[in-house]
């Protein structure tokens, strides 16, 4: 989660749509959203500037990630929905997934480390939207 200094000199973004999310709390944390044809990576901003964290929309800032990093997080996406399920999925069809298997999740988790994952908090931001 980026801090609100963050969302300085940063323009709001509009007509963006949230395509799937990786982390949860409450309410998205990160994930692919689309904005003009392009995809980008989002991140939740723990502001008390208007807009907090715990209200049901949340700022959200853009960082511009490649198509190959945009491919790679679909992947990866696809993957754990197929596994373990799970809510992700905003994104009209939504991924296939059937039941879930604890134990083929709990491998997947325990295959796909969360402190790995890929971290994009640092591409360029090109604005933030509200989600």
């Amino acid at each position: 989660m980026h801090e609100p200094s963050v969302l300085d000199g940063l323009t709001e973004m509009t007509g963006v749509q949230m395509l799937w999310f990786a982390d949860y709390y409450d309410g998205p944390l990160d994930g692919l959203a689309l904005l003009d044809g392009r995809e980008y990576w989002f991140i939740a901003v723990a502001d008390e500037r208007d807009c907090p964290v715990d209200q049901e929309r949340r700022c959200y800032v853009l960082h511009a990630i490649s198509e190959e990093q945009a491919r790679a997080e679909w992947a990866e996406h696809r993957d754990f929905v197929a596994v373990v399920g799970g809510p992700g999925c905003v994104h009209t069809p939504a991924c296939a997934h059937g039941p879930v298997d604890a134990d083929a999740a709990a491998a997947w988790h325990r295959d796909h480390p969360w402190e790995l994952r890929p971290d994009h908090s640092s591409a360029p931001a090109i604005g933030w939207f509200r989600g």
